[in-house]
């Protein structure tokens, strides 16, 4: 597919967009609803993700149950591949970490993702020294691990960002072929207590 040029800003902070690319497809499954406010040029403009993949050509639906910036309100933790079917990179920054029910989310991103596509993640690094303060279950490194090798996918990228105490957590995997969901020991998700409190 060839991208066209817009102009609408790209509102994908530089550590984000490092694995989005190379762009895969044209269809895009967002969980959330993304915003930056933070785009040169635009301070304080809140300006989707959504916007900008649009202009260039992906057909893109994003999901939330606080409905903010997204398209529709639906609970992550319930099966949305009948009714949206399946896209070529489903997106998950800062969303997941929130879900109480990482099972269904999970299943979630496997069986939205079709085979070939790709799953672009950020949450806070594990183990209580990051983000203490927002959302509760983060994976670790060994949770994509052990996801990618029960579920046929294969891991192109894993990294960090940011310091100490807002450095996040990236990956960027790509689905293999369409199986059966197994989901990994939930062991493998560091459960944030501070914020569970």
């Amino acid at each position: 597919m060839q991208y066209k040029e817009t102009h609408k800003p790209n509102p994908v902070r530089p550590d984000e967009w490092a694995y989005y690319l190379p762009l895969v497809g044209d269809t895009m499954f967002e969980c959330g609803g993304k915003v930056n406010s933070n785009v040169p040029g635009h301070k304080g403009e809140f300006i989707t993700y959504k916007s900008y993949f649009e202009a260039i050509g992906f057909r893109h639906v994003s999901v939330d149950f606080d409905m903010r910036w997204a398209d529709f309100r639906r609970d992550l933790r319930v099966p949305l591949w009948e009714e949206f079917g399946q896209f070529d990179m489903v997106c998950d920054i800062g969303t997941g970490e929130h879900v109480e029910g990482q099972a269904g989310f999970w299943a979630n991103i496997h069986n939205l993702t079709k085979a070939g596509g790709v799953y672009v993640g950020q949450h806070p690094v594990p183990g209580g020294h990051c983000w203490w303060w927002h959302g509760i279950h983060y994976p670790t490194e060994r949770f994509y691990e052990s996801f990618a090798e029960l579920n046929g996918w294969t891991i192109e990228r894993i990294g960090y960002d940011l310091p100490v105490p807002n450095r996040n957590l990236y990956v960027r995997m790509r689905k293999n072929d369409d199986r059966p969901y197994i989901m990994p020991e939930e062991s493998l998700i560091y459960f944030n207590k501070v914020r569970a409190r």
